[in-house]
């Protein structure tokens, strides 16, 4: 199986400003808000994200949110530089006590996810191994419904994961936001976030250890670049495969 299979969006967000561009293939765009600009990412740019401006990204688009439930296994995951170590919103599709909510977490520096169902409040929380400060951090987060269990990684640590306890996870109708995590206006990510990728499977451990690439990061989305190149001198297309 490739990388590529069941990718629902990948943002590279290698633009400086303006919309963000889904290299996925499905036209998933991410428009801004709060004007955010760019910055030197984990591969080649990112998206820079200032609190005191409220800045951040999202989707509109119903099949993002939409792959966040328990009907599949889903995955997220990209690379995080958090700028101030404070406790921030990361990412999320949260309205109504329903959907997601992903904080970094000061102190323990931790990545912790919040998964709500139909208006019953919190039913999952999980950590993964602590961030390393002034550094980009390869995080996961992921539900397995073979094991019915959220499971969050951070850089080579994937952790045991939490039970979702046969709990019936829904999704509000709200928009998928980088930089914060819910519809209303919430404590905005300070820092960068670069090449974020949403998969509506269980990514394995060896495919999320194919994403962290010992550190050094991969674009599986890179194959698909139309910048005149045959696939096989694509970066890193050997890695992972095609079929």
């Amino acid at each position: 199986m490739a990388l590529t299979d069941n990718l629902v969006a990948y943002w590279r967000l290698e633009e400086s400003s303006g919309t963000r561009v889904d290299s996925s293939g499905n036209g998933r765009d991410m428009t801004g808000s709060g004007s955010p600009g760019g910055r030197t990412g984990k591969l080649n740019n990112a998206v820079d994200l200032v609190p005191g401006s409220s800045q951040f990204l999202s989707s509109s688009d119903a099949a993002v949110y939409g792959a966040i439930t328990d009907s599949a296994g889903w995955t997220i995951a990209g690379w995080l530089y958090s700028d101030d170590n404070a406790t921030r919103e990361i990412f999320g599709c949260w309205n109504a006590f329903k959907g997601l909510e992903v904080y970094y977490i000061s102190g323990s520096r931790d990545m912790t996810a919040q998964w709500w169902s139909n208006a019953s409040g919190l039913v999952v929380s999980t950590a993964g191994a602590s961030f390393t400060s002034g550094a980009w951090n390869f995080f996961a987060l992921k539900y397995d419904p073979g094991t019915d269990k959220l499971y969050a990684r951070s850089n080579g640590t994937t952790n045991s994961g939490s039970s979702c306890a046969g709990n019936t996870f829904t999704q509000n109708a709200s928009a998928f936001y980088l930089g914060k995590a819910r519809s209303s206006t919430g404590s905005y990510f300070d820092g960068g976030l670069d090449d974020i990728g949403i998969w509506s499977r269980a990514l394995s451990g060896a495919e999320l250890d194919q994403l962290y690439n010992s550190g050094a990061g991969l674009d599986p989305t890179a194959s698909t670049q139309a910048k005149g190149l045959p696939i096989i001198a694509r970066h890193h297309y050997a890695v992972y495969g095609g079929g």
